[in-house]
């Protein structure tokens, strides 16, 4: 567990309770699990700085994926994008995404996701979209374990 240095008078908050979300979630109600019909989300937040987006993406890209309709969040800080935009523009069963404020309307429209446990996670958390997590960085490696523990996510692998 990590351990967190306040001053004396800091009252810390732990837990999805006290997550604070950007404004445009912050009304949003927690929707049941979805069931899956196809429809996956692929996104490591605005940087991906391990490009997991773009190896992720090259998997689907092996197999067989056209009976899924896979949606692609690129932020603004990803350094793959043209190579991700040439790899999917003779798919179209890929769509992209890229640099959305408000993810609402595609978070609507999936079921499935692929991501790191940061922000994204706990947005699609309130679409009812069950994740399957890679941590992309050494501090969200405990807190996806806990989530997979817990029955919250699946752990794929670890950060390393």
């Amino acid at each position: 567990s990590q351990t967190y240095q306040t001053s004396e008078h800091t009252k810390t908050l732990f837990g999805p309770k006290y997550f604070i979300y950007s404004e445009v979630y912050r009304n949003k109600e927690i929707q049941p699990p979805k069931k899956f019909q196809g429809n996956i989300l692929i996104g490591f937040g605005s940087a991906d700085p391990q490009s997991y987006t773009l190896s992720v993406l090259r998997y689907f890209c092996i197999i067989d994926s056209t009976q899924y309709s896979i949606h692609v969040v690129l932020g603004a800080l990803s350094g793959d994008k043209q190579e991700i935009k040439k790899i999917v523009e003779d798919r179209p069963n890929i769509h992209i995404h890229e640099n959305l404020a408000d993810l609402t309307s595609v978070y609507e429209g999936v079921e499935l996701a692929i991501c790191s446990p940061g922000m994204m996670f706990w947005e699609m958390a309130l679409f009812g979209i069950k994740c399957m997590l890679i941590p992309s960085s050494v501090r969200e490696v405990e807190s996806a374990q806990v989530l997979h523990e817990r029955d919250f996510a699946y752990l794929l692998g670890n950060y390393d």
